[in-house]
């Protein structure tokens, strides 16, 4: 009896406990009818008296109205140190006879999503302990494709049976924040105006590089000790945030990517995390290292979406921990890691999308510096690094030689052997003239365009995304076109029994040649590097589109009048006045060089077209 007594009492406490403090002491329940009227189940109702806590709002006008994908900040926190164990915040926004609830909360690890049968997931956030808090912020973020009004609602409980009701008339909009620096902030939110004294800076296509905006760039605050901390500020435009994304900074030795240590920061709209890693780049391709987070500090990551911005802050670990230069060097060679202080570097910014945690390929051409910079000083530039010239000239060269040479001279001996049947050149028929030189001046291009990217490159070059095939396809386009002039070299006599033989592997070959060199020049459009236009792609559409439709109607049109020729003599065949006493196959070769004419005039508008383009990237 003695011990039922006890154990009464017991129960009388703790239940007495619960019911004057904890509630739910995990978060408000996925419940209908709580999820819908936002009141607690603790058999009390909502005070009268004025609410002990203020509810702020900012980053939305007054009306509550907002635009696709906005980040608006819901700050609780309790007047004279008043504090609250429990609340519940749903963001709504009213649709003709109810209010639905909409968006989704980014929330701190002491809070967690509730409410998913309510309304989207993360439309509504409470507590995740009961402990006692003082103040509590979130960031919500309006759906990506609709504009509209938002209301606030939810409940703050003090204890069980004490709480109020959050309700649009209790939020107030707070002053502007002052800039944590106390300088003067552009309008994309990164302070520039200390470029070049206090901090050093990388700025790229800014409308005024001392005051901004930029569409990309890097600030550095540099360390002040010999084993300090650089603590960094990238970013880079984006219209609108809708899916992961990512912005990274490369440290390299050279313009080109390849071995070069790059920090990422992935954001992720819908959870409002942001994530910091080291990653290295090989060549064409990035992996993630091992201990991603080398060299980084603790704590220091944070990031935001504002104003069209994506802006990410960390601080690195200046120099590698080892204290002798030697083993400072070794050490970074074997982490896979450029520390800031260690030596200079080009940087290299590009953004793109993540795709279930991991980079995909950057989206636009990474913007390289010019110069080389020293991490440790308050250096400021905004040059661009450009192509190099070399590599320019081998994409030049490989689209004349297979644009306009090449296609110029592969339709010789297809479709004019029987136009020119008895015009000779030096003692041998005119399409033969033509077609051999053409011939063998794409070899020479194609050959030196192969030696000027190995001698550029200095190895094997391996290229990411769709241009990932243009290396190898180029290695057996090179292979094509040395095979084809040797076969030629051995031929055989015209009337030789096995002629044949020759006449069709000589055709594969050029065939295969020349529509694996079309694919290759394809591929190049899309380097990364060379930042290609969009219409780029359409002019080599278009040329594959042209060159197809000149064979086609030489190929019509040598069908047709053989035909005719095979059913008349040509001794008796009735010239009319229009042909101007010509012979039938001079009166039909002048509609084929008709075409040639205008298909070499085609060619070259487009291959002076890309390589227009190619010249001032």
């Amino acid at each position: 009896m003695h011990r039922l007594a006890t154990l009464a009492i017991m129960l009388g406490v703790i239940s007495l406990e619960f019911k004057l403090g904890r509630g739910y002491p995990y978060g408000a329940p996925n419940y209908p009818t709580e999820c819908a009227t936002l009141k607690p189940s603790h058999g009390a109702e909502f005070q009268d008296s004025e609410s002990p806590y203020d509810v702020l709002i900012a980053g939305a006008p007054n009306n509550g109205s907002y635009d696709a994908a906005q980040n608006i900040t819901v700050q609780i926190s309790g007047r004279d140190t008043v504090t609250f164990k429990g609340f519940i915040l749903q963001a709504r926004q009213y649709t003709g006879p109810e209010y639905v609830a909409i968006g989704s909360f980014v929330y701190p690890s002491n809070a967690k999503i509730t409410c998913q049968s309510y309304g989207p997931e993360g439309s509504s956030v409470t507590h995740k302990e009961n402990n006692t808090k003082t103040t509590i912020e979130f960031t919500w973020i309006s759906p990506i494709n609709a504009t509209g009004k938002v209301e606030f609602r939810g409940t703050i409980v003090e204890s069980y049976e004490i709480f109020w009701r959050i309700e649009p008339e209790n939020f107030s909009t707070p002053e502007p924040a002052i800039p944590t620096m106390g300088v003067p902030m552009n309008t994309t939110g990164v302070n520039v105006s200390e470029c070049g004294r206090t901090k050093g800076c990388y700025l790229s296509n800014c409308d005024d590089p001392n005051s901004g905006p930029c569409e990309y760039g890097v600030t550095w605050l540099p360390s002040t000790g010999a084993d300090g901390e650089t603590a960094f500020e990238l970013f880079g435009s984006a219209p609108s945030l809708t899916s992961p994304s990512y912005v990274a900074l490369g440290l390299s030795f050279d313009v080109s990517m390849g071995d070069d240590s790059v920090t990422d920061c992935l954001f992720n709209p819908f959870t409002g995390s942001v994530e910091v890693q080291m990653s290295w780049n090989n060549d064409g391709s990035n992996a993630v290292l091992g201990q991603k987070h080398m060299s980084l500090v603790n704590g220091s990551v944070s990031g935001y979406f504002d104003d069209g911005l994506l802006v990410c802050r960390f601080t690195r670990v200046t120099y590698p921990p080892s204290t002798s230069d030697t083993d400072r060097a070794q050490q970074q060679a074997e982490d896979r890691v450029y520390y800031p202080g260690s030596d200079v570097y080009h940087l290299m910014i590009a953004k793109g999308q993540v795709s279930d945690g991991f980079k995909d390929e950057h989206s636009m051409k990474p913007t390289v510096s010019e110069e080389k910079f020293n991490l440790t000083q308050t250096m400021q530039s905004s040059g661009e690094a450009k192509l190099n010239p070399l590599k320019k000239a081998h994409g030049i060269i490989m689209i004349f030689a297979w644009m306009v040479f090449a296609s110029f001279g592969i339709l010789m001996p297809r479709y004019f052997k029987t136009a020119w049947p008895k015009k000779t050149w030096f003692g041998k028929a005119v399409w033969f003239q033509l077609h051999q030189p053409l011939m063998i001046i794409t070899l020479i291009l194609t050959s030196a365009a192969f030696i000027i990217i190995f001698v550029t490159e200095g190895h094997y070059s391996k290229l990411d995304g769709a241009a990932a095939a243009h290396p190898p396809l180029g290695i057996i386009v090179m292979t094509l076109v040395l095979i084809n002039p040797i076969m030629a070299a051995f031929r055989p006599a015209p009337d030789a029994e096995r002629r044949w033989i020759f006449n069709i592997l000589h055709f594969c070959v050029g065939l295969v040649a020349h529509l694996s060199a079309t694919a290759t020049l394809f591929l190049a459009m899309y380097i990364t590097s060379l930042n290609m236009p969009d219409w780029c792609v359409g002019v080599m559409v278009l040329y594959v589109c042209w060159h197809a439709s000149v064979e086609i109607t030489l190929a019509v049109h040598m069908h047709c009048t053989q035909g005719r020729l095979k059913r008349k003599n040509a001794s008796k065949y009735n010239v009319t006045a229009s042909e101007i006493n010509l012979s039938p196959l001079q009166a039909y070769s002048l509609f084929r060089t008709a075409i040639a004419g205008l298909h070499l005039l085609g060619v070259l508008s487009c291959a002076v077209a890309i390589s227009f383009q190619i010249v001032i990237s």
